[in-house]
């Protein structure tokens, strides 16, 4: 099992999604992709963890 997490941000409309995950047999890479709200987006003040 393998979990991604981002971490503490300020607004909701922060994410993060797994692109891939490759295993050599020895190593582990996970590749996410982080998305933030638009400058101009209205989103709720609330600290979240996505």
């Amino acid at each position: 099992m393998v979990a991604a997490f981002r971490g503490q941000v300020p607004a909701a409309g922060y994410g993060i999604a797994v692109e891939d995950l490759q295993n050599d047999g020895e190593t582990v890479k996970l590749y996410a992709r982080l998305s933030d709200p638009a400058p101009d987006q209205m989103v709720a003040q609330v600290i979240s963890y996505p």
